[in-house]
């Protein structure tokens, strides 16, 4: 039986760094959803057309397609895997858990990067763009916003995987250096 890891992070925790790690120590492959977009779009399959359509209009891609993905790249390969950045939402968490149940693959963990100061994403956030942000009027509390509504549902995402599976959460604590 096969087997997979999730790796769940919140913004600016060392998800890299953590990855890497996961990735010599468990023999994983890794399964990341921004680069499967990437290459479908890129290669102009008939998935990634779709998926475009929705990604220019500014939408969602439908969590079918999305699992879709998955689906067809898990198929090409036998080896045990670490998929990152998803699921989002715990609909797309029991699609994926379904399929891993009719597809024999177990779930051995789900990690998950907290990060205990949410300021420290805020200023690194606003820093990285502060040009384009005072520009936009984007300020250090719009910011804050879209960061806590993300955690608060990846925390709702957390909840609902705990109950079904192996969850290891790790704190990081980050300070901003003055």
């Amino acid at each position: 039986m096969r087997e997979c890891h999730i790796l769940l992070a919140e913004p600016f925790t060392p998800c890299d760094f953590f990855s890497k790690n996961l990735i010599e120590v468990f023999n994983l492959e890794v399964i990341d959803t921004s680069k499967l977009f990437r290459f479908e779009i890129q290669t102009k399959s008939v998935m990634g057309k779709e998926a475009l359509s929705y990604i220019e209009k500014g939408k969602l891609v439908p969590n079918k397609l999305t699992i879709e993905l998955f689906k067809k790249q898990i198929a090409s390969t036998n080896v045990n895997f670490l998929i990152e950045g998803f699921p989002k939402t715990n609909e797309q968490y029991d699609l994926l858990k379904n399929y891993f149940i009719d597809s024999k693959i177990s779930i051995n963990r789900i990690w998950y990067l907290k990060l205990n100061n949410v300021n420290y994403s805020v200023e690194k956030m606003y820093n990285e763009s502060i040009n384009y942000n005072k520009k936009h009027g984007i300020t250090k509390d719009s910011i804050k916003d879209k960061i806590v509504k993300y955690i608060d549902n990846i925390d709702t995402i957390v909840k609902h995987m705990k109950m079904n599976s192996k969850l290891i959460t790790i704190e990081i604590d980050r300070e901003k250096k003055v």
